[in-house]
């Protein structure tokens, strides 16, 4: 599911939120 949690996660975070992440799965 979430692969640079640790490195930049609270970045990627919002840009997932916000990007459907169902393709990245």
């Amino acid at each position: 599911m979430a692969r640079g949690e640790g490195s930049s996660g609270a970045k990627k975070s919002k840009a997932e939120e916000a990007l459907p992440i169902a393709k990245e799965k």
